[in-house]
């Protein structure tokens, strides 16, 4: 009984493997690729059907291959075709007329496990560029690594940039291998051939088609391996939110590249770049344009005035709102063609009738040059065919001079039509009239122009980003951006990664309009959406340039900025100790001296008398004096208690505090209005610098920045300008009387003399208030304020900085003469200062023995 049973069940799978062998699958052909070798969305497959006898179409005559996009409207069959044709043609039919055509190469693929899913499901995300949420890779041995930063969605199929960390990985297989032996079904290396659903990677990426938000299979081809391990396993999971936003309307697709015998091997005539077979039937497409391109008419030699569209994607006819728009064709008496062409814009300088890979390999001296008239670009194009999509390519005048080697000036996926229809002939010579362009337009487009021949000359330097911090993901001890117009609210750093000993910061801009940005002697492009971040290599506890480039104007401007990075242990040789990163308190004096971002504190001036204000040293002869103008004065702010415990407890903040308007946007601030912020506190911090050290950037968030040597001083202070003539440094000073009051000086004058300080008597400071100051006496102090901060508003945007030389404040005369300490710093006296007020206390000492003497003697 046992024996017939496995008897039985021996049968039954003789009868399946019968079957399975009787029904033969193959893939069915498709459209080819055009010659720049491009791959697209897959065509959708059917599950195979059983085959009929072939039936051999009649050949047609072979039309003369034109440089047309793949979607290009073909002519039906002439006789019936195949089954596998039918079944082929019937597929095509049933999707969408707007669907976008399959340019992979279609050939019988063999060794595959799993068939290709990536083109067979839709994602319901709108047309556009996405940066995925997060993006995985599983396989192989981790020596090849795969990342994923953008994903493209075209008529709701979505195609990836994979990227890959080495050149020995060729061509990727949308599926998964049944064997790791080379194939020539997937690529012939012999011939250069690919499969089905294979695309070839070029400078270390390739464009593939995926399925979102699900793991899915990959192969990966490898050079480095022998032949019996060629084809690696892979999977990848792109997770991308259903109500994701785009980062960019751009739909365009990155070229990759046609595959290439490889070297030492022969070269197959029958290449797959030659163009498709016009037996063989293609999927029907809808035309775009309202006039029917299968409405025809005869044009005979002469000049005509015939309708033209355009994909109308950053390529427009003129004028921009008409479609189709009239240009002019010459048929001339050998059948050719030309026709002149008008834009609307004036960004491409020149075009050439093919693909960008054509353009590229044809040489300069086959493209068109546009030709101006009256304002507008016009072209004369060879024309091949009408009543058909041809390729043309335009090429971007600001993408050849951005500096930047990655964006390609040939802008791609463009085409046009000539219609033959309604055709009109007129008189040789016949142009488009357009009128003639606004001398505004004209100047706007030289000035973009101007633009990107000056950012093609303004880079960055190499930086050197070696640190001795282990790898890990920091956050900095102190930062500070600084640069630009005021227009940017912020640049933060996100955080500093350092990998292989290297260092690497991520910068957020408060602008989403920034695309590109230069550092390192490179150009970086925008990561993700929202607000613009870039990860770039840095050097730490050190001033870093970059520049970047904002759309949000008229143009894109190129805007330079600094930013300052500080961690503490990040550089050899130091004691990795926190410098700060602010000024350890705005509110009161202290005998400690600050921590100023990315200064090394080298000691202070010894302040015996004097209590209102306070001299510290640092590196490169740089000099932090710090001045009271609120003790005693109707200035005071009493500080919030949070922020007074932050000072207190020496709490150096990484970054300025962002202050955000009513409706949460971030507000920003120019140079003029953070001085001004400075000059509020109840304590003034002056850093005196020599006019050839490069400061910290963003210092000047946290101090007024004086320049050695200072030349002209407007001293409004008759014991300011005694100490300073004391000092030797009369010649700096300017004849105060011939600049007026101190409340009402004469601005003309300053600027004229270029005068560089300005010291303000003691009076200019408001009376403190009590509970027992009467209403004038509170009238009297607002009033004061009021003039003190206007002065210091417009010599602030004078870019002049004012001192209130508080010596007439102090208890004693003693205290008093210690000012001149200040003015020593100011003026690079410091030793003068100290012998003079060394001296000044001596003859004190001994007129206070003799007078109390002579008291006594009384």
């Amino acid at each position: 009984m046992a024996f017939g049973k496995n008897k039985f069940i021996a049968v039954i799978l003789a009868v399946m493997v019968a079957v399975t062998w009787s029904f033969p699958v193959f893939a069915e052909d498709a459209p080819k690729a055009d010659a720049g070798g491009d791959k697209g969305a897959v065509v959708n497959e059917e599950p195979a059907k059983e085959e009929a006898p072939e039936a051999e179409p009649k050949p047609e005559p072979a039309e003369e291959p034109s440089a047309e996009p793949e979607d290009e409207p073909e002519a039906e069959p002439a006789e019936k075709p195949s089954s596998d044709e039918e079944q082929a043609a019937s597929d095509n039919a049933s999707a969408p007329a707007d669907a976008e055509p399959s340019n992979t190469k279609r050939v019988k693929t063999m060794g595959a496990e799993t068939t290709p899913e990536s083109a067979e499901e839709e994602t319901t995300l709108e047309n556009g560029t996405y940066k995925p949420d997060k993006v995985e890779f599983t396989g192989g041995s981790g020596r090849v690594t795969f990342t994923c930063e953008k994903v493209i969605v075209v008529n709701k199929k979505a195609t990836a940039v994979f990227q890959v960390n080495t050149d020995n990985v060729t061509h990727a297989y949308m599926g998964k291998t049944t064997s790791r032996e080379e194939n020539p079904s997937l690529y012939d290396p012999k011939t250069g051939k690919t499969g089905e659903d294979v695309y070839t990677f070029g400078k270390r990426q390739v464009s593939v088609p995926v399925v979102l938000n699900k793991t899915k299979d990959f192969s990966g081809r490898t050079n480095a391996m022998s032949a019996a391990s060629r084809w690696i396993s892979y999977t990848y999971t792109i997770t991308l939110s259903p109500e994701a936003t785009p980062i960019s309307e751009s739909t365009e697709i990155p070229e990759n590249p046609a595959s290439q015998p490889e070297e030492g091997e022969g070269t197959d005539p029958t290449d797959p770049t030659e163009p498709a077979d016009p037996t063989k039937p293609t999927k029907p497409t809808k035309p775009t344009n309202p006039t029917n391109p299968k409405d025809k008419q005869k044009l005979t030699q002469g000049t005509w005035k015939v309708k033209a569209t355009t994909k109308r994607e950053m390529f427009y006819l003129y004028p921009k709102d008409k479609d189709p728009a009239w240009v002019i064709l010459k048929v001339n008496k050998n059948k050719t063609m030309t026709a002149t062409i008008t834009l609307s814009g004036m960004g491409y300088d020149y075009v050439y009738m093919g693909t960008p890979a054509q353009a590229r390999s044809a040489g300069k001296s086959k493209w068109i040059k546009a030709k101006i008239v009256n304002g507008y670009y016009t072209f004369t194009v060879p024309v091949k065919a009408l009543d058909k999509k041809l390729a043309i390519t335009p090429h971007s005048y600001k993408y050849e001079h951005d500096g930047d080697p990655t964006t390609d000036p040939w802008r791609p996926n463009k085409w046009i039509i000539f219609y033959s229809k309604g055709a009109v002939k007129v008189k040789s010579g016949a142009k488009i009239k357009t009128g003639i362009r606004k001398q505004s337009e004209l100047e706007k487009a030289r000035e973009v122009k101007k633009t990107w021949e000056d950012a093609k000359n303004k880079g960055t330097s190499r930086v050197d980003n070696s640190t001795v911090l282990k790898d890990g993901v920091y956050k900095p001890d102190q930062y500070r951006w600084s640069g630009g117009s005021g227009r940017l609210a912020y640049i933060k750093c996100v955080k500093v990664t350092v990998k292989g000993g290297k260092a690497f910061a991520t910068l957020e801009f408060s602008s989403s309009k920034y695309d590109s940005l230069r550092a390192n002697g490179q150009v970086y492009s925008k990561q993700g959406g929202g607000n613009s971040r870039f990860t770039i290599p840095v050097k730490l506890n050190a001033n870093n340039t970059i520049i970047g480039r904002t759309t949000a104007m008229s143009m894109p401007h190129w805007v330079e900025y600094k930013v300052y990075i500080g961690i503490a242990g990040a550089t050899a040789g130091k004691d990795g100790k926190t410098k700060g990163g602010k000024l350890v308190d705005t509110n009161k004096l202290t005998d400690e001296a600050p921590l100023l971002i990315g200064l090394e504190n080298t000691g202070k001036t010894d302040i015996k008398y004097a209590k209102l204000f306070r001299i510290y040293q640092y590196e490169q002869g740089i000099t932090l004096v710090c001045i009271d103008q609120y003790d005693g004065t109707g200035l005071y702010k009493k500080p919030k208690k949070e922020d007074q415990k932050k000072a207190d407890a020496g709490d150096t903040a990484a970054e300025v505090k962002i202050e955000y308007d009513e409706e949460g946007k971030p507000i920003a601030k120019s140079a003029n209005e953070f001085t001004d912020e400075l000059y509020q506190n109840n304590v003034v911090n002056y850093l005196i610098a020599p006019a050839d050290v490069e400061l910290p950037a963003g210092i000047e968030k946290d101090c007024i920045i004086i320049r050695k040597p200072v030349e002209s001083t407007l001293a409004v202070n008759e014991e300011a300008a005694d100490m300073i003539s004391q000092l030797g440094c009369e010649d700096a000073l300017e004849d105060a009387e011939e600049y007026g009051t101190y409340d009402k000086p004469d601005f003309k004058k300053i600027v004229l003399n270029k005068t560089d300080l300005v010291v303000l008597p003691s009076e200019a400071l408001p009376a403190r208030l009590t509970k027992k100051s009467t209403d004038e006496e509170k009238q009297a102090a607002e009033e004061k304020t009021a003039i003190l901060q206007k002065l210091q508003m417009r010599y602030s945007s004078l870019a002049v900085p004012v001192i209130v030389g508080r010596s007439a404040d102090e208890a004693s005369k003693i205290a008093n003469a210690e000012w001149i300490k200040v003015y020593g710093a100011i003026y690079g006296k410091e030793k003068a200062a100290g012998e003079l007020f060394d001296k000044y206390v001596k003859d004190y000492s001994k007129d206070n023995k003799k007078e109390k003497a002579d008291h006594e003697k009384e």
